[in-house]
């Protein structure tokens, strides 16, 4: 286990490389992680010279509790819904926004790191399977400087439990940003 790589940012739910982009430009290497096959061969074509020249890895899996391989719902209408959890995909098909069942390679969270090392900045977004990464961090000696995840919003259980987890992790201190004003953020250079 190496510590941390102050240069190393992970991208875990890539989508259209919208963050992977973004941290690009601000000089960082990117482990991106998507498991649609579709979405990780458009990161392929869209970041073909950054693939090049080392600065990204596209890891086309699932984190899942179990390597090997998972269904993923691919929504039909919104690409950024995709999901290994069931639930997740009935409440969508619920709302109008249907999905369509594929197999695809599942990894445990520590192989990646096992992997590419210990990143300054795990952002984590992977629709029902946040919280999978965090508790992979737990028998890992060094750890990211800053974590993010798209809080669970349904259940006030599940909400405790990502505290809860992040401090065991050693994680005190927390940001809550309402993610429906994003855009209006203008990062500095």
């Amino acid at each position: 286990e190496s510590a941390m790589d102050a240069q190393l940012i992970y991208d875990v739910g890539a989508h259209l490389g919208e963050d992977t982009d973004f941290y690009l430009k601000k000089g960082f290497k990117v482990v991106a992680i998507e498991a649609n096959p579709v979405l990780a061969e458009k990161l392929r074509e869209r970041f073909r010279s950054n693939l090049a020249d080392g600065s990204l890895v596209v890891v086309n899996a699932a984190i899942a509790e179990n390597a090997g391989e998972v269904g993923f719902y691919v929504n039909q209408s919104l690409s950024v819904w995709g999901t290994i959890r069931p639930a997740w995909a009935e409440r969508n098909a619920f709302g109008g926004s249907p999905s369509k069942l594929i197999k695809v390679k599942a990894i445990i969270f520590p192989e990646v790191f096992s992997k590419h090392g210990v990143p300054y900045y795990l952002k984590i977004d992977i629709e029902g399977a946040d919280v999978l990464c965090l508790e992979g961090l737990i028998e890992k000696p060094d750890r990211p400087k800053f974590v993010s995840i798209e809080s669970e919003t349904r259940s006030w259980h599940a909400l405790l439990y990502e505290f809860e987890m992040f401090k065991r992790l050693g994680y005190s201190r927390f940001k809550i940003v309402d993610q429906e004003h994003i855009d209006w953020q203008k990062p500095p250079n």
